[in-house]
């Protein structure tokens, strides 16, 4: 278990976080930040961080069999906005069931998680250089303001920090802990 991350740097707000060499998360995110990786795997990696974190008990294989096909479905689109009824009939369940399983489950609503991957796309836009209206753009967002918007409530930082300091976009490339 961990007591206590130690701060590595931090500037603008942003903290960053050397994991103890001990944890026991550790080659669970890394697995999860190289190469293209497992929807199901980094929503696991990701739970068990934030539960260790947090200071709770926690199983990462016990993610029920109807999030994990609901994650994998949302994958699969190009796009991913869908609705919760969507994806909850898909899966088999009430859209109110689906949206309380969800969140037990992966620790956020499905529309911020929707969010979050669009921000994704978004990044991995700025990370090939297109501007912000670009990435906006690509991620299905109206406008720049409304991706900015998102972003900064998202993150508590604005997107043009993710252009300004690259060793955020290029992170997920190479993990060096």
């Amino acid at each position: 278990r961990i007591v206590a991350p130690r701060v590595a740097d931090a500037r603008d707000g942003i903290v960053f976080i050397e994991p103890p060499p001990e944890a026991e998360w550790r080659p669970l995110l890394t697995s999860c930040l190289v190469g293209d990786p497992d929807p199901v795997q980094a929503a696991r990696a990701w739970r068990t961080v934030i539960n260790d974190l947090a200071g709770e008990r926690h199983d990462p294989e016990r993610i029920d069999a109807r999030i994990e096909e609901a994650i994998a479905t949302i994958s699969a689109l190009e796009d991913p906005r869908i609705s919760a009824a969507e994806i909850a009939s898909r899966v088999g369940l009430s859209p109110s069931r689906f949206a309380h399983l969800f969140r037990e489950q992966m620790g956020l609503p499905l529309r911020r998680y929707l969010v979050w991957l669009r921000l994704q796309n978004a990044i991995a836009a700025l990370s090939r250089g297109g501007t912000l209206t670009e990435a906006a753009h690509t991620a299905g967002f109206a406008d720049s303001a409304h991706f900015s918007r998102a972003f900064r409530r998202m993150f508590g930082v604005p997107p043009s920090h993710v252009v300004k300091y690259s060793t955020i976009v290029q992170a997920r490339n190479s993990i060096i802990w």
